[in-house]
């Protein structure tokens, strides 16, 4: 009876030997948590199996996501090189036209390839407005900039037919979309060319139609001042300053200048009434009329509303 007993003590304790080991090793197994069971463990592996599936095709969908965008991707990037590429070619060839030729053929030189560029886009595009309005503007800096140059018939024709075309090019885009700067450019390019009666006319009826556009008065204020009509000159200086008290089109300054222009040459011209005037007066007159060149030329060109409000397309 007390070996039974003993090998059943013995049994016992090699049972609870075991029990603890399989106890402790589910603990360490759980972290040091409550240790779990059979059906937990079963379902933890289904969890950890469903996880494992699931971030596989996660990593699947991003690898076929990524092989799919890369083409796109290599294309946008080749597209970005070519423009910066094209771009500094094109900064080169301007910088390299600048330095190696002047006058007359550097002007040519410049605008040329601007001018081809647009109509390249109007011949698939006719109506492409980007392309009619700097088209329309590239000729008309292009005819006044060769202007400066001409110094036979054939260079100023030339250089009229620039301004022609930059006119065509504005009434194309005038039929699409109505803009009042570029109406206003339109008459500057008739005035630039030699048609001022013409280039009033237009202004004046249109400016009468868009009384409160100081751009379209003040530009016809420097043209009444190129026929010395300082009167009818004076008059539209003060309605564009008067239409724009708030210089909402940047042309308070320019026509301030004029105005003092206009008034500086009257009081000059009075001084020789007065008795007392002993000087040289048309010296005088010509010494004012220096200075005010240097202080502005802005009259020459007149008062484009580009450089202001870039137009509102």
């Amino acid at each position: 009876m007390a070996t039974g007993k003993k090998k059943n003590n013995k049994s016992a304790s090699h049972s609870k030997r075991v029990h603890r080991t399989k106890v402790a090793k589910e603990a360490k197994e759980n972290k040091g948590g409550k240790a779990e069971t059979s059906l937990q463990r079963v379902e933890r592996r289904e969890r950890n199996r469903k996880i494992g599936i699931a971030i596989a095709a996660i990593v699947f969908a991003v690898i076929m996501v990524l092989s799919m965008m890369l083409p796109s991707i290599a294309s946008v990037f080749r597209q970005n090189q070519a423009q910066n590429q094209a771009e500094t070619t094109t900064d080169d060839s301007t910088t390299e036209s600048a330095t190696t030729k002047t006058g007359l053929e550097g002007v040519n030189d410049q605008y040329r390839p601007l001018v081809e560029a647009d109509e390249a886009k109007l011949k698939d595009d006719p109506n492409n407005l980007s392309a009619l309005l700097d088209a329309g503007n590239q000729e008309m800096n292009w005819g006044y900039r060769s202007s400066m140059y001409a110094t036979s018939d054939e260079d100023k024709n030339a250089s009229n037919e620039h301004f022609n075309k930059s006119i065509a090019y504005f009434d194309r885009y005038l039929a699409i979309n109505d803009s009042k700067a570029v109406h206003v450019d339109r008459a500057l390019c008739q005035f630039y060319s030699g048609a001022t009666d013409e280039a009033i006319a237009y202004l004046e009826d249109y400016a009468n139609k868009n009384s409160d556009y100081a751009p379209a008065w003040a530009n016809l204020g420097m043209m009444y001042e190129s026929k010395t009509d300082t009167a009818k000159a004076k008059e539209y200086y003060n309605k564009a300053m008067e239409v724009d008290p708030d210089d909402k089109y940047g042309t308070k300054e320019y026509t301030q200048q004029r105005l003092d222009s206009i008034n500086s040459t009257e009081q000059t011209e009075n001084i020789t009434k007065n008795e007392g005037y002993t000087g040289d007066f048309n010296s005088d007159v010509s010494n004012d009329a220096t200075k005010d060149t240097n202080k502005t030329n802005t009259s020459i060109k007149g008062l484009s509303d580009t450089l202001n409000s870039k137009l509102e397309q």
